[in-house]
């Protein structure tokens, strides 16, 4: 699971999707989006973060 840190609009299956700053983001569509060449989007949620639902973004 990701957040984004900004809006932004993303292609993800063939169709535009938006996201908010704070919008949780899945692995898929993180993978589709190549969020992890892509600083300063989205920030990987790490497994304690999304257990207890403490992720903060850097926006």
């Amino acid at each position: 699971m990701w957040t984004a840190d900004r809006a932004f609009v993303g292609v993800v299956a063939g169709a535009e999707k938006s996201f908010a700053a704070g919008d949780d983001i899945t692995e898929a569509e993180a993978k589709e989006l190549g969020l992890k060449g892509k600083p300063g989007l989205a920030t990987p949620q790490t497994k304690k973060d999304a257990k207890d639902g403490s992720a903060t973004s850097q926006a």
